[in-house]
């Protein structure tokens, strides 16, 4: 499965979320509020984390060629062959 594309597509999340990180700051730089400020900050610093994870979590999917939900996807697939006889009456 392709999934040095899945890591290659975290960039395009990690640089979203960057942009709104920001715009977060320009406006945090712009209020006069201190609790707004406060708030603005912490969103911040809320975003980059998320940043960060998302980049890690694309790098080590990228360098590994492995997805960490692949064993969950495989638990969940459908059978390969269906039971014989299908559904019986009473």
């Amino acid at each position: 499965m392709p999934f040095k594309f899945l890591g290659l597509l975290a960039l395009v999340y990690t640089t979203i979320l960057l942009t709104i990180s920001f715009f977060v700051l320009v406006t945090v730089r712009k209020t006069d509020s201190k609790n707004l400020k406060v708030f603005g900050y912490i969103i911040a610093v809320l975003l980059w984390i998320s940043v960060a994870f998302v980049f890690f979590s694309g790098l080590y999917v990228s360098t590994t060629n492995f997805s960490p939900s692949m064993p969950h996807m495989m638990r969940n697939q459908m059978p390969t062959q269906m039971p014989q006889g299908g559904m019986r009456g009473r």
